[in-house]
């Protein structure tokens, strides 16, 4: 989106991040709505398909290639990733740029999330991103933890757990460090939330909001991941199950 609502009467319109700065709190010209848009404007082509619109369910297929090649065009090679806004010549770095890719994978369309699928390019570009920013100069906190935002101290558990799906499950990626990160969110929660059962916002480490937060229910990913099932699993055990 390139505008405001009417509605804001000169002011400017939100993400739910409203919490953080303009990285992710904005919402004209993010890069974070505007994945959400590519999802949205595949769902919108999946159902309108069954029901036989067939010029509708084209039109959104267009929005589609539209927002992915819009954003794979956006991407900063002298940044080296894709700036949260695009516009004032934003460099904040965002992990949940990749956020969507979450949405069609779990409506089984895997094509569109695939390297060699028909949005190949664009996913290609969000695992550059990615691999470029997932280190403690940008977007790693001190202990490993994932810190969604490079200009902002603040994250979010539930977009955590969403985006490390997104990292491992559907991308394939792994980054140098990372078996810091589940030890590090497992800290958070277990010692630093202990006394409110769990929180969701999170400020270098420590809990500041979001208490008990119903959001957090997206931390369900860690137990349908390949990735985070193996690792939870004692190996003289491989058949049972740990809970993290």
């Amino acid at each position: 989106m390139s505008f405001e609502s009417s509605r804001t009467e000169g002011g400017g319109e939100i993400t739910t991040y409203d919490s953080l700065d303009h990285s992710l709190g904005q919402a004209r010209g993010n890069v974070y709505l505007a994945g959400k848009c590519w999802a949205s404007y595949l769902a919108l082509e999946q159902l309108l398909g069954q029901l036989d619109e067939v010029e509708a369910a084209a039109t959104a297929r267009a929005g589609a290639v539209r927002c992915a090649d819009t954003l794979e065009a956006a991407y900063d090679e002298s940044l080296g990733f894709i700036p949260a806004v695009l516009e004032n010549n934003n460099q904040s770095a965002i992990i949940p740029a990749a956020e969507a890719l979450v949405y069609p994978w779990q409506m089984g369309l895997k094509d569109a999330v695939d390297e060699e699928g028909p949005f190949g390019r664009y996913i290609r570009m969000l695992k550059r991103h990615l691999q470029n920013i997932l280190n403690p100069e940008m977007c790693l906190y001190e202990d490993g933890g994932w810190k969604l935002s490079s200009s902002a101290d603040n994250s979010w558990m539930s977009k955590i757990s969403i985006s490390q799906f997104v990292v491992h499950e559907i991308l394939g990626m792994s980054y140098q460090g990372e078996e810091r990160a589940d030890a590090a969110h497992v800290s958070w929660q277990v010692k630093g939330s202990e006394f409110y059962a769990c929180s969701d916002q999170f400020a270098t480490a420590k809990p500041i909001g979001s208490l008990y937060y119903p959001r957090i229910v997206a931390n369900i990913l860690w137990m349908d991941s390949n990735v985070m099932t193996h690792r939870a699993m004692p190996k003289e055990n491989p058949s049972s199950h740990c809970a993290l």
